[in-house]
């Protein structure tokens, strides 16, 4: 009975172990299908991802080396953008209609491909976004099996971005340099400030090598290029660079580079060492062989199809807004087109701003009123701006402004402004800093720490014509007889008024304004403009620099214009009405000289009365003129006030206001980056309260730098005399949007996985002020 019992037991013991390892097997043997199965399908959905993959690939090759584009460029190694978009509109690749708020796509182009091993099916539409990027939008499938009944499939969506590359930062880039590296420091802010923001003493780095490690070792390097002409007033050069110049065409420097200090790299680096400053650099002429990188003076340095050793410096200048058309100026056409091609328009508000429209009364407006620029002109008008260390001009990316922009004060924020017209800095323009100095807001001052760049605001500003930086019209006087007021010495009561009554208009054009042009009596002599007969104005009664710069700029492109008839020259006056002159010196105080006064003493010889380095092309050259561009220094139209004269005497007055009567002696401070399309002059008297000092914490970049900044009392044999100072900003290089327009970089977005029936708009028109590929 028992062993009955036992037996049944061991049985259903049995049956269940045989249930259970069926269980077992069955479950393995279902895992292991599914396995096999998931194993599959994953294996088919890779293959699909990479068809989908596989057809942007032949994307890029059909756009950027199949036959078609290469036959549509002429120089296909080195073509621009306008060359890439023509190889596109002949793979039919093209663009969308223009609109007056947004980027529109063009219409769907399709690529297919099926095989055995796979198949897709992509689809892309392009859209010019302004004139510096295309963007392709690519939406593609791959699938694996038949097309009506595929295994596996995958979708996903690419943008891809056509661009100029980025050029590298530059401390002083220009195509012609004068009188510039007198009395110039240029290093980096890192190496100009200590982390507390104690600035640095590089008088110090001579003879002391713990000062030097401190402070130089193992920084970046500064870069100070110039594309045509680099050249210095008398051989009078007490400067310290951090870095590397590059030069093209004509250089008088190292002729006369008595004193220019340069900082050596570390070996085979391109950063500084700690070793002595030296004056004693071997010069590198590109012309013959030019191998070596890291050194520290280079000339005759190649262009960029010729393998210049040390990295790039452009073939010619870069301008700031297109221009096109090659006619010198910024048309309207192109003014829009660069408004509809910034990605990041934008606004500003803060401080004190006054807009001068024609027809309408000056408006000011209070410091929470925006200007936006997000209309097709940007902001329409001329601007004046002057910013509060508690209420300063807070920006927002970029500004573009269709007039003329007069600036001084406090900035804080992230941001540009664009001038289409001149623009006139008529006081310092600092940071202003508070918890988040780069955001839209101001939450209240904090001392700004320049030894901390990170915490600083960023701030670029442009001109499409012309930028002038301190009192540019005033004259440079010889010694007068009487009164013994200098020029630079104007007392603070004469400019309360705009119309300064206490001055007699003799006295106004006697002793501050450049008369702008020559003017002859009834017996064809030459008489200075709006000066009268006075035997108290000496002989030497001379150009102001602003003018003479531009004389000697103005024979630059007169010989370019003579060299290639087709060429459109851009010549430099001081007002609408002025005439234009050259100046045939090769020496920059060649065509300081009018000649003798219009007093004339019977005594005197009369033979000296005109300058025959000095040539006035608007009275004997005026064909020469007829198709060239003329730019005008001082406001055009009269905007500011109701003549000409009238306006230098407001931008006198204002800085005046500014810097003569309401600040301590010190440096005139500029924070950020100065951008112009054409000029930069600056004139820093020494005997004001700047001291001759201008300190700039950012960057110049302009096509020709006219900069007499002599340093407060320095002698022509002084050594470490402090005039210009420039320190470098490495981050405002995103700033610049300087681009190497003769090549090109894809700039890919990454994939985007989509499901198959995703009914996303991918081609939804971009508005302006999208950013859509970092």
């Amino acid at each position: 009975m028992r062993s009955t019992r036992q037996q049944g037991i061991a049985l259903v013991s049995a049956l269940i172990f045989l249930v259970i390892s069926v269980i077992f097997v069955g479950t393995a043997l279902v895992v292991s299908s599914s396995n096999k199965r998931l194993s599959t399908n994953n294996l088919n959905t890779t293959k699909a991802q990479l068809m989908a993959e596989a057809s942007i690939e032949r994307l890029i090759y059909e756009i950027w080396y199949s036959k078609t584009v290469q036959e549509a460029s002429k120089d296909f190694e080195s073509r621009d953008l306008t060359a890439f978009r023509k190889g596109l509109d002949e793979l039919g690749i093209l663009e969308g209609e223009a609109s007056a708020k947004e980027y529109v796509f063009g219409p769907e182009v399709t690529y297919t491909e099926t095989g055995e091993n796979g198949s897709y099916l992509l689809k892309v539409r392009r859209v010019d976004l302004g004139s510096s990027r295309t963007l392709l939008r690519v939406d593609t499938l791959g699938w694996i099996g038949p097309e009506d009944n595929p295994v596996a499939q995958r979708r996903i969506s690419e943008d891809l971005a056509i661009q100029p590359p980025d050029l590298p930062g530059f401390a002083l880039l220009t195509n012609n340099a004068n009188c510039v590296l007198c009395h110039l420091t240029v290093s980096s802010l890192d190496v100009a400030y200590d982390d507390d923001g104690t600035k640095v003493d590089f008088s110090r780095f001579q003879g002391n090598k713990s000062y030097r490690e401190a402070h130089l070792l193992n920084k970046e390097r500064i870069k100070v290029g110039a594309l045509e002409s680099l050249d210095t007033h008398r051989a009078e050069i007490d400067s310290w660079i951090t870095g590397t110049i590059y030069t093209r065409g004509e250089t008088n420097v190292l002729d006369s580079a008595a004193d220019l200090y340069l900082m050596p790299f570390l070996d085979k680096s391109s950063r500084l060492s700690d070793e002595q400053l030296s004056k004693s650099f071997e010069e590198v002429d590109c012309s013959k062989e030019c191998k070596e990188k890291n050194q520290l003076f280079y000339t005759n340095y190649p262009l960029k199809n010729e393998n210049p050793p040390d990295g790039e410096l452009p073939d010619r200048f870069p301008l700031p807004v297109e221009d096109s058309n090659e006619n010198r100026l910024i048309d309207a056409s192109e003014w829009t087109r660069a408004i509809a091609g910034s990605d990041k328009l934008g606004a500003l508000k803060g401080g004190e701003k006054t807009l001068y429209q024609p027809g309408l009364s000056p408006q000011a407006k209070n410091g929470s009123v925006e200007l936006s620029a997000k209309s097709t002109n940007g902001v329409d008008g001329n601007l004046v701006l002057k910013g509060t260390a508690a209420n300063p001009i807070l920006l927002q990316d970029d500004v573009y402004v269709n007039g003329d922009v007069v600036i001084s004060g406090y900035v804080s924020g992230t941001g540009r402004i664009i001038a289409r017209g001149n623009v006139y800095v008529v006081g310092d323009i600092k940071y202003a800093c508070d918890t988040d100095s780069q955001d839209y807001s101001f939450t209240g001052s904090v001392t700004c720490n320049y030894g901390v760049k990170q915490s600083l605001p960023q701030f670029a500003l442009v001109a499409g014509k012309n930028m002038m930086i301190g009192p540019y019209m005033m004259q440079h006087l010889g010694t007068p007889v009487s009164p013994v007021n200098k020029v630079y010495e104007v007392p603070a009561e004469h400019l309360t008024d705009l119309d300064l009554s206490d001055l007699s208009q003799d006295e106004l054009n006697r002793w501050y304004l450049d008369p702008g042009q020559w003017v002859k009596d009834a017996d064809g002599n030459p008489l200075r403009t709006a000066r009268r007969d006075n035997p108290n104005v000496d002989a030497t009664y001379t150009m102001s620099f602003s003018h003479t710069e531009a004389a000697l700029f103005n024979q630059l492109e007169y010989e370019k214009a003579q060299a290639n008839p087709g060429y459109t020259p851009r010549y430099y006056r001081m007002r609408d009405d002025s005439h234009v002159y050259r100046c045939t010196s090769d020496k920059s105080s060649g065509c300081r000289y009018y000649g003798n006064t219009d007093y004339v003493d019977p005594g005197k010889d009369t033979d000296n009365l005109t300058n025959p380095e000095l040539v006035d092309m608007t009275e004997t050259e005026p064909d020469a003129l007829s198709s060239a561009s003329i730019l005008s220094l001082t406001p055009s139209d009269s905007w500011l006030a109701d003549t000409p004269e009238k306006s230098e005497l407001a931008l006198r007055k204002m800085w005046a206001e500014n810097v003569e009567i309401s600040r301590l002696p010190g440096a005139l401070q500029v924070d950020g980056i100065l951008y112009s399309s054409n000029a930069i002059f600056t004139l820093a008297p020494s005997k004001s309260a700047i001291q001759g000092q201008v300190k700039l914490h950012g960057s110049i970049i302009a096509a020709d730098t006219g900069l007499l900044v002599p340093g407060n009392k320095c002698s022509r044999d002084a050594k470490n005399c402090t005039g210009l100072e420039i320190f470098y900003d490495s981050r405002l290089k995103n700033l610049l949007d300087i681009q190497d327009d003769k090549k090109l970089v894809q700039i890919r977005s990454g994939f985007r996985l989509l499901a198959t029936d995703d009914t996303q708009k991918l081609y939804t028109n971009i508005p302006f002020s999208s950013d859509l590929v970092e």
